[in-house]
């Protein structure tokens, strides 16, 4: 469902809860429609994320921390806190 499908669904609610009137029911769809709306907006906002640079950069710093690899590959813990503080 598309930015502007979700925003008329949200228009009409608020138009129909600020009129006292009541939409009508929609049924079963009702939780398969918020289910898809909440798992296309958590896509977006994760693939905005992943593209960011901020991202980029955290992961190029871990990549390039030999202490942290080390760390993590002898299943030390405190080593990886001590080498990401």
């Amino acid at each position: 469902m598309g930015a502007v499908a979700v925003a008329a669904v949200l228009v009409g609610a608020v138009t129909a809860g600020a009129s006292g009137s009541r939409p009508a029911p929609c049924g079963s769809a009702t939780t398969a429609t918020i289910g898809a709306v909440d798992a296309s907006v958590v896509a977006h906002i994760y693939a905005n994320e992943l593209a960011g640079t901020e991202v980029r950069a955290d992961l190029q710093r871990v990549m390039g921390a030999s202490d942290l690899s080390t760390a993590v590959a002898a299943g030390n813990p405190q080593a990886a806190l001590a080498a990401t503080t």
